[in-house]
């Protein structure tokens, strides 16, 4: 049988997906494994903000897979751990990938990250202006987009952070001890969550901060291996 891992990503602004160097190394190590980067939002549609809209992806995404024989292993980073359990309640799903999963933005640690990352794009923006390419691009999309955007991730946050109860196949979190945003409490909010009799592991990793899996400053293969041998069984690359 065919497996798919169906990646989520973070908050991202105008970015490409957090888990594209991630499929690129599946493929460059000639794994059986297919791997989707799903967008679940266009930042220039606001339409696609909406929670019910992303449910609605992910619900078409994953039975289309379903209905291709495929076992579907769904990651979630960061916002969208919350989603990847909601998928959880109407689909078989194989195995699921929690990578610094966010509970609740309402956090002073949270707050500061996001403003600060919210102030910063305006700074960018700014800067971007004084050249012509850059600013016709940001031109297409308007600046209060991100407030828009990160009011509905919240949202998401905040209808998803008890679904986790829903999680009933083999579950892999994994946590840089030096993240700012994810507490260890959260974890145990999670696995308090879960049934007892689910494979549930937490892999921590103790240099790696919020953005480890995306973070161009550090050699991600260690992680891209532990997130391979999971979905696949154990097997090793």
């Amino acid at each position: 049988m065919k497996t798919v891992v169906i990646c989520l990503h973070g908050l991202i602004k105008d970015a490409p997906h957090d888990f594209i160097p991630f499929k690129e190394f599946v493929e460059s190590n000639n794994t059986s494994l297919e791997v989707d980067c799903l967008m679940l939002y266009d930042i220039k549609n606001k339409k696609t903000y909406k929670y019910k809209n992303k449910i609605k992806l992910l619900d078409e995404t994953i039975s289309n897979y379903e209905n291709n024989n495929y076992r579907v292993v769904l990651v979630g980073y960061s916002f969208s751990a919350g989603l990847v359990a909601r998928m959880c309640k109407n689909h078989n799903i194989y195995k699921t990938i929690i990578i610094s999963p966010v509970l609740h933005i309402l956090t002073r640690s949270g707050i500061n990250y996001y403003l600060s990352m919210f102030f910063k794009s305006f700074k960018m923006r700014a800067k971007a202006m004084m050249n012509k390419k850059k600013r016709n691009r940001l031109k297409k999309m308007n600046s209060l987009y991100l407030f828009d955007l990160l009011c509905s991730c919240f949202y998401a946050l905040h209808k998803t952070n008890h679904a986790f109860k829903f999680i009933k196949c083999p579950t892999l979190v994994m946590f840089g001890k030096e993240d700012e945003i994810t507490y260890p409490r959260f974890l145990s909010q999670i696995r308090n969550q879960i049934d007892r009799k689910v494979d549930f592991k937490i892999n921590f990793y103790p240099e790696a901060n919020h953005v480890f899996i995306m973070s161009k400053k550090v050699d991600k293969s260690i992680y891209y291996k532990d997130m391979i041998e999971f979905a696949m069984d154990g097997e090793k690359i």
